[in-house]
C-alpha cells in the first residue's frame, strides 16, 4: 500500500535551500520514496507545474502502470496523488487489503 507523507529530507535527499527546484530533484525523491516502501516501480513520466510535479509510477518488471504521486516544490513533500489513484487502485491503493492472489477473471468476463 502508498505510505503516509514524506519529505526529502525524511527520504535523505537534499534540495536546494529546502526546495525541489528541478525535475531532477522531484525524481530523487519519487526514487527514495519508493525504495523506502520497497516497491518495485519507476518513474514512467514527470510533470511540472507551479507548486510541483505530478510523478507517474509504472511497475519496474511489467511497466504497467502502477501509481502517482505529488513532490510539492516547497519541502519536497510527496504524497500520493488523491482520487480514483489511491481509493480504488486494488495493487498500491487502500483497496489493498493484502489480496496477493491471481486474477481468477479475464478481462471479457469482467465486463
Amino acid at each position: 500500500m502508498m505510505g503516509g507523507g514524506y519529505n526529502a529530507q525524511s527520504l535523505g535527499v537534499n534540495l536546494t535551500n529546502g526546495e525541489a527546484a528541478t525535475s531532477d530533484q522531484a525524481v530523487a525523491v519519487a526514487k527514495a520514496y519508493t525504495k523506502k516502501l520497497n516497491q518495485d516501480v519507476v518513474v514512467a513520466e514527470i510533470h511540472e507545474f507551479s507548486n510541483g510535479y505530478e510523478v507517474e509510477l509504472k511497475e519496474g518488471k511489467t511497466g504497467a502502470k502502477a501509481y502517482e504521486v505529488m513532490v510539492y516544490k516547497n519541502g519536497g513533500q510527496i504524497i500520493a496523488e488523491m482520487g480514483p489513484n489511491i481509493m480504488w487502485n486494488t495493487k498500491y491503493g487502500h483497496m489493498n487489503w493484502g489480496n496477493t492472489e491471481a486474477v481468477t477473471v479475464s478481462e471479457e468476463q469482467a465486463t
